[in-house]
Parts: C-alpha cells; structure tokens; sequence
C-alpha cells in the first residue's frame, strides 16, 4: 500500500500564517475595547458606587462584567490564533523554543490573574438584582435588592439619560428600605406618576417621590 503525502507548498503556508495573524490581531483589538472599556466603566463607577449607578440596558457592574469576560476570551483567542504563527517564524531552534516557553508562561500567568478577578466581578456584577421601574408617561426609577438580605431594597430616581441617584428619603436608620413582609420582589413593583410625583409601590411597599427629589 502506497500512502500519500500532501505538501503544503510555501506560499499556502504563508497565506494561512497570515489569514491567522490578521485574525488574532483582529480579537486582540477587540480584546483591548472592552479591557478599556472595564477600565472606563470602573473608574466611572469607583466614586459614585454609593450614590449613582449608570444603567443602560443594564446596571453599570453588570456592563463592566460582560466587559470584563469579552475581553478575557477574545484576548486568549487571539494570542492562541496569532502566537504560533509567529514563533514559527524564528528561524533558530533555540530561540524558537525559549520563546514558546516565555509566551506560554506568561498567558498562564495572565490566565491566573483573569481567573482570580473573575469571581470578584461575578459576585460584585450579580451579588444584587436591578430592577428599571417605569410609568406609562416614560419616567422610570430602578429598584436594587439586596442580593444577601432579601427584604432590603434601595431605590434610585432618574437623574439624566441613563444616571440614576439614590432616593435617600426613606425614613430609616441604615441605608436599606427594608420590607414588612416576606421576601421583597422588585419584579412585582409598579410605578405610576402624577402632580405630586411619582408613586412606587411593591406589593405592600410603597415609596412616594416628590417631584423636588426627580
């Protein structure tokens, strides 16, 4: 039996070398937006953490999350895609294999480190539920519950397109609204507006917001 060798000849080789380099350097770029994007977010968000929150679509910890996890993926797509091409292209063996040492150590090194942020943001992201409450006239406020007490809920009135301010006229000692009863679901809330204000009512809950507090 004759068995046959394909030969990939060397401008194939090249080509492919270079379909995969254009495509790592394409998620690296992707990778680099949404790693500047967490930084953006997160420096953003660092002093306003207790009193504003940016919601659009979703809560801003939770935008820095999906930011955070686009940019750990793409950026390991890339550098597995592109790197090999390029070690391939040294044309001293040792040096080849010193350096897919130094690359492999340091993307696990950089692998450890992701992985160690990832439950902080996980838990930072989803350790409470946001909840945008909105009327029929289009004014809208977003409740937070307390992921770790759930009959704590806080609530934070619209202040600008997508900022949203802590409502701190609850009367109550801590910083948490706390509910009379049961387990507090933001999801049953509803919010309806009118010359006085806006009225947010959670089964037996009920928030009243002046119109001086919006």
């Amino acid at each position: 039996m004759v068995s046959e060798i394909t030969v990939i000849p060397d401008s194939s080789r090249v080509a492919l070398s270079r379909r995969r380099i254009l495509w790592g350097s394409t998620f690296l770029l992707i990778a680099a937006i949404a790693g500047s994007a967490v930084g953006v977010l997160w420096s953003w968000a660092s002093p306003h953490r207790l009193s504003q929150i940016l919601y659009y679509v979703m809560p801003d910890v939770q935008l820095i999350f999906c930011a955070f996890i686009v940019s750990g993926l793409t950026a390991a797509a890339g550098i597995v895609i592109m790197v090999p091409p390029l070690i391939r292209c040294i044309s001293r063996l040792w040096v080849r294999r010193l350096s897919g040492i130094a690359v492999s150590l340091t993307i696990f090194a950089l692998a450890a480190l992701w992985l160690l942020f990832l439950p902080f943001f996980f838990v930072n992201a989803f350790g409470h539920s946001y909840t945008k409450v909105s009327a029929e006239d289009g004014q809208s406020v977003v409740v937070k519950r307390n992921g770790f007490k759930p009959k704590s809920y806080e609530v934070y009135t619209r202040r600008s397109s997508y900022i949203y301010e802590y409502y701190d006229g609850f009367v109550s000692a801590s910083r948490h609204m706390t509910g009379s009863s049961g387990t507090f679901d933001p999801d049953a809330c509803v919010l309806d507006s009118n010359d006085a204000g806006l009225l947010l009512t959670c089964g037996d809950e009920v928030v009243r917001i002046p119109n001086s507090s919006r």
